[in-house]
């Protein structure tokens, strides 16, 4: 039994400490820039998608990331508030950050926030103050990510 909690502790250590890691300013850059925000009771793609091109046009493509929701944001080391999301090798010109259900008492959260990505295209940045207006205080409130692909 004791073997069983050591090894149950351990894991859950090591989850904690994935989680907790941090990438630096020369990963991801600059903050990338809000460009609009809104709320959605239908929040199905075509929704989305439908919001996303009456600001930004045509969009050729928009996908869901899987594994997007707040567990898989990192830290921005030195910056406080900073949190970066890795894309992997894509190169994302636009993505979607979706709010989850905590959006507080008074549903002043929008549900979906709009960001041009700027010089680290394969990381999404933003700060959970600033890049949601004040709005936003904790990254867990963030349920996935979506990426958008815009007409050239």
């Amino acid at each position: 039994m004791k073997k069983l909690i050591s090894i149950v502790m351990a894991a859950g250590l090591g989850m904690f400490a994935m989680n907790a890691s941090a990438v630096t300013i020369d990963d991801v850059k600059a903050l990338d820039s809000y460009e609009d925000s809104t709320s959605l009771k239908n929040s199905g793609d075509k929704t989305e998608e439908t919001w996303i091109e009456e600001i930004l046009g045509p969009v050729t493509s928009f996908a869901k990331v899987v594994n997007s929701g707040a567990s898989s944001w990192v830290r921005v080391d030195g910056d406080t508030g900073n949190y970066a999301f890795d894309f992997g090798d894509k190169a994302v010109d636009y993505f979607l950050v979706k709010i989850g259900n905590d959006k507080g008492e008074d549903g002043g959260i929008p549900t979906h926030t709009l960001f041009k990505n700027n010089d680290a295209l394969n990381w999404a940045h933003i700060n959970l103050a600033s890049s949601f207006n004040g709005t936003l205080d904790n990254i867990g409130k963030i349920s996935h990510v979506s990426i958008v692909t815009t007409a050239p």
